[in-house]
């Protein structure tokens, strides 16, 4: 090996260790010399589909089965409800007309019962759904005051959180019919206000109005208990109208404008915030469009672009009971500028059980812990955790490296630059370092099993890591 393979080879093995464990001192910021999102645009938008004046769309969510956005919507032109779908291209594909009623409160995709279900309130509270193919009315009466529709992914069923009364309310829907769910403490009611829910079953709402003032409010329903929690700290201003989704990848939930009353006129925002379990935090990142403030708009996850979706939305200005508004149909995507990754490669070789798997709990963000679990082994299973720079080469042998009669089925993926020992989870600590975005690391577990071959080892797949920015 030459001497600028032996250097490059030191100092990806001093990389590797200082991403696993923190043990070097942190390197200067180069990328960008900020702390403060605000003023590192980490995250951003971007449009995938532009306005059209014709199409004013009541609703949007994702169908994830099919990986397409389902929007209902009214041509001005010819003046009658239609669904439209986007599989990606930079424009809206017509689907055709439907009997829907015009005013469409909310659409969400139910992924137990394959439906989107939508729910209108006027004329009279309706719910609809569809299978992908047509529009079907259901029996079911929907709440009067459904404004928000999202998927609980722990109770399996679409939910809203409606107001009438006294208190926020939380409903269900089955399929078959719209149930009062009881939960603890609930707030008083409010009305206008955003609403999402994370993947282990919480629901966050923020925002609205009472019957005095707008509000700033923050609340949690937890889902395993049932009881309502308020959320202290600073966050966005007092406003309604605004939307908010959950963005599994990041675990955090992301607002997007909205609108208040201001002394004499109205005020319409294009700012957009994440909340997290240290709170609430501003990006720098507002729509790129001919009108960025909106309020009303549609928020949802798409799984498949790994991006929270706007879709529509309206903005509105004047003075207070004579305003305007123009209505949109165009489409945007958010999120991470470098997100982080993991993708499996090749395969693990089987033992007593089966062939071990490596299953990652948390992607490689800078400043937070990688952890990684392995499926397919004993509990109690000695392991060696390996991670490299590299899954084409080690030293001057190619990868994958077959282990041969010793180890049937079995190779070394990786460049072992760390082995770590452990018979459980392994951690990683990645520092806060901007010059690791975009760094790959590769990673395979090794497990003792003395009766899976003659040296007694199975090996599992590997898995790619690209260290991501959020």
């Amino acid at each position: 090996m030459n001497a600028r393979s032996q250097r490059e080879r030191t100092y990806g093995t001093r990389l590797a260790f200082e991403v696993v464990m923190t043990i070097l001192p942190i390197r200067p910021v180069l990328a960008c010399a900020c702390t403060i999102s605000l003023a590192c645009a980490q995250v951003s938008w971007k449009q995938v589909v532009a306005d059209s004046t014709r199409i004013l769309v009541n609703s949007a969510t994702y169908d994830s089965k099919r990986n397409e956005i389902i929007a209902t919507a009214y041509d001005t032109q010819a003046k009658t409800g239609v669904t439209l779908r986007y599989t990606g291209r930079a424009m809206w594909q017509y689907i055709g007309t439907n009997s829907l009623p015009l005013v469409t409160a909310a659409s969400t995709y139910d992924v137990a019962r394959d439906r989107i279900v939508v729910v209108t309130t006027s004329p009279t509270p309706q719910t609809w759904e569809w299978d992908g193919t047509t529009w079907a009315r259901n029996p079911a009466v929907s709440p009067i005051d459904t404004t928000q529709l999202f998927y609980n992914h722990k109770d399996a069923t679409v939910q809203t959180i409606t107001w009438t009364g006294s208190n926020l309310k939380l409903w269900s829907f089955d399929g078959i019919a719209w149930k009062r769910r009881p939960t603890s403490n609930p707030p008083l009611s409010r009305t206008r206000f955003a609403s999402a829910c994370d993947r282990d079953g919480n629901i966050y709402v923020f925002g609205g109005m009472d019957y005095t003032s707008e509000l700033s409010e923050t609340l949690k329903l937890v889902w395993q208990s049932g009881v309502w929690l308020r959320i202290t700290g600073n966050g966005p201003s007092a406003r309604f109208d605004s939307q908010m989704s959950h963005d599994p990848t990041r675990d955090r939930i992301v607002l997007y404008g909205g609108r208040s009353y201001g002394s004499t006129s109205y005020s319409s925002y294009a700012d957009t915030w994440e909340l997290t379990s240290t709170g609430w935090k501003q990006r720098a990142a507002s729509l790129i469009a001919s009108e960025s403030r909106r309020c009303c708009a549609t928020l949802f996850w798409n799984d498949a672009r790994e991006r929270t979706m706007l879709v529509g939305g309206l903005y509105v200005w004047g003075p207070k009971n004579r305003e305007y508004s123009n209505s949109f149909s165009d489409v945007h995507e958010f999120g991470p500028d470098n997100p982080a990754s993991l993708v499996t490669f090749g395969k693990g070789c089987a033992s007593n059980l089966n062939a071990p798997a490596l299953a990652a709990i948390a992607r490689p963000w800078i400043g937070e812990t990688v952890a990684f679990d392995i499926v397919g082994v004993r509990s109690t299973t000695p392991l060696l955790w390996t991670l490299g720079l590299s899954n084409q080469t080690w030293g001057s042998a190619p990868l994958p490296l077959s282990l041969g009669n010793a180890a049937p089925a079995c190779s070394v993926l990786v460049e072992p630059s760390l082995v770590q020992t452990t018979t459980s989870r392994v951690r990683y600590p990645i520092p806060a370092d901007r010059t690791l975005v975009g760094q790959r690391y590769f990673h395979q577990a090794i497990a003792i099993d003395r009766g899976a071959n003659a040296l007694g080892l199975v090996l599992s797949d590997g898995l790619e890591l690209v260290v991501g920015e959020q």
